[in-house]
């Protein structure tokens, strides 16, 4: 629930984190969760299903979509509503009136990752 690798796929993305040692530092932890916080290609097909074919997208339509995304991340039961409207705030900031696809790669990534941190806080 806290990163996007499956079981199946867990060894290979270890192995290739380790790089052929045998202890998993805090640093490869790290790098494994911020490399894993969206399914493969989960961005691009969330870019196209907003877009529809347009090669941008408003601040409001990439807030609803961004949005969505973090509803998916949390099943939609993760996060309270203020929380989720704070996050969107913050990732927001500094977001042109127009997002493009690079613009859209980093919010996304940024949103998934700070949904995925607020889940950890109960297991602190």
């Amino acid at each position: 629930q806290h990163s996007a690798l499956s079981e199946d796929g867990l060894d290979a993305e270890l192995g290739r984190v380790l790089g052929g040692r045998i202890c998993l530092r805090q640093e490869d932890f790290a790098r494994l969760m911020r490399k894993n916080v969206l399914r493969d290609n989960e961005g691009i097909a969330r870019w196209v299903r907003a877009t529809c074919g347009r090669p941008s997208l408003t601040a409001v339509e990439c807030r609803e979509a961004l949005r969505d995304v973090a509803m998916g991340l949390s099943n939609g039961a993760g996060l309270a509503p203020k929380y989720l409207e704070a996050v969107l705030d913050c990732c927001m900031q500094g977001c042109d009136f127009n997002v493009d696809p690079d613009d859209w790669a980093s919010l996304v990534e940024r949103v998934a990752r700070t949904v995925r941190v607020l889940q950890q806080l109960p297991c602190i």
